[in-house]
């Protein structure tokens, strides 16, 4: 009985975790990259989220609308020179209101400015952001959200 229980668990927990990954793109991006701006100013002493409100290049094709109501976050880890920068979650309120994320994938350009060896890192609000994209930016709803 116990083996049959942990079975039905086993596939349940596939199931959920398959329907997870194939999440459904609903918008989708195109363009060589990514900008924004920061929206404050911080000093960090571990890694830390900074948050941007995204922007595209006038060159951008697809549904480039979907950014008007968005905020990225950027992964800053403190600690080497230059500190390490990664792409964060993107979300966005979607043209049916509907609550979208993306991630991108590329490389952000450095900013902001170490501080004390690199042992810390500070960046003003409205510093330019810059990240050369590798894939379309592609938007599916967050999985906590469903559309009605």
């Amino acid at each position: 009985m116990k083996v049959v229980s942990r079975l039905a668990t086993g596939v349940s927990l596939i199931a959920l975790l398959s329907g997870a990954a194939a999440a459904e793109t609903l918008y989708q991006i195109e363009s060589a990259e990514l900008n924004g701006l920061t929206l404050f100013e911080q000093v960090l002493t571990e890694s830390t989220a900074v948050t941007v409100k995204p922007q595209l290049s006038t060159t951008a094709t697809g549904d480039v609308g979907v950014l008007n109501q968005c905020l990225w976050s950027v992964i800053v880890t403190p600690g080497t020179d230059p500190v390490d920068l990664k792409p964060g979650k993107m979300i966005c309120v979607g043209p049916q209101q509907e609550v979208l994320e993306a991630t991108p994938q590329g490389v952000i350009e450095p900013f902001g400015a170490c501080v004390d060896d690199c042992t810390s890192w500070s960046v003003d609000g409205d510093v330019q952001v810059t990240m050369s994209l590798s894939a379309p930016l592609s938007f599916s709803l967050q999985p906590r959200n469903e559309r009605k």
